[in-house]
């Protein structure tokens, strides 16, 4: 069985079969799709609806870093929006081409206000201000989706992934969460060959991690056997408050991660040995890269 379902509807259809219980982000952790979906498509959408052409260089570098390569990787898009203008506006090369960047009052005063900020609410937000950034962020948001539907497709996993699954599948469930459905992920998931390897697929669309993993504890799985394996610092957070345990797939070291995974930390998972001797370690790893 594998299934792509909603958040709110998996309790309903979600059936607990083995005790243990592992959950891998799928962006960055098993398919390198959230650097392609900034370099190839977010990034220069961004420049072309904010018409940041002349400071396309140092946007760029900027965006790159706060969306891949930092503490906020694998944040929401709307927040990586205005933490990248914030950062271009500390940029003094800007002042050289006298090139003034967009009023992103009103984005920041929505941001503020949402715990999730979702395209709903952003257009409501428009409604309310008929703010041009906003109206701006909103056409970023459908161009850069468009983009990814186009460019984004015969993915392949990292390596060792297939066989990292396959050694999760004899003794756990495996639920694989995204929180990007734009394109058709159980197509990708078959062309790769790791269909029959996953148990359930989850499309995340409120970025709340933290919430399937309530839903997820309400049918009995121990905290002690559930695992979420992720690329970010969110997930990590996510681990923590859940009270579940947490493996880090590095960020440029994706294949030996998985390596590591396979050949000695799941072992360590089951018999209650990692995370006591090597959870804190490896997510030690993590905040080095990615601070």
């Amino acid at each position: 069985m594998n299934r792509l379902e909603k958040p709110m509807e998996m309790t309903e259809q979600y059936n607990k079969e083995k005790d243990f219980l592992v959950c891998i982000n799928l962006e960055g952790s098993i398919f390198n799709t959230l650097e392609i979906q900034w370099k190839e498509c977010l990034i220069p959408t961004l420049i072309k609806c904010f018409e940041l052409q002349p400071i396309a260089k140092y946007v760029r570098e900027e965006a790159e870093k706060m969306s891949l390569y930092s503490k906020n990787r694998g944040l929401n898009r709307f927040m990586l929006l205005y933490l990248i203008f914030e950062a271009l506006e500390k940029r003094p090369e800007l002042n050289r081409y006298y090139f003034n960047l967009p009023d992103t009052r009103h984005l920041k005063a929505w941001i503020m206000a949402e715990n999730f900020p979702t395209l709903k609410s952003l257009e409501e937000a428009f409604d309310k201000t008929s703010d041009t950034v906003i109206e701006r962020a909103l056409l970023w948001s459908h161009e850069a989706d468009r983009s990814i539907q186009e460019l984004i497709y015969g993915m392949m996993p990292f390596p060792h992934v297939s066989k990292s699954l396959r050694k999760i599948k004899t003794f756990a469930d495996i639920v694989v969460v995204s929180s990007n459905a734009l394109y058709d992920l159980k197509s990708e998931w078959k062309k790769s060959g790791l269909d029959e390897e996953v148990y359930f697929f989850f499309a995340q669309n409120d970025d709340d991690k933290t919430r399937y993993i309530k839903q997820l504890k309400k049918l009995g799985y121990d905290e002690d056997n559930m695992l979420l394996i992720g690329d970010t610092l969110g997930d990590a957070k996510v681990a923590s408050t859940s009270n579940i345990i947490f493996y880090p797939i590095i960020p440029g070291k994706e294949s030996k991660s998985w390596k590591l995974l396979t050949d000695k930390c799941l072992d360590g998972f089951v018999n209650k040995t990692y995370i006591t001797t090597h959870e804190q370690k490896y997510i030690q790893k993590l905040k080095k890269v990615l601070n």
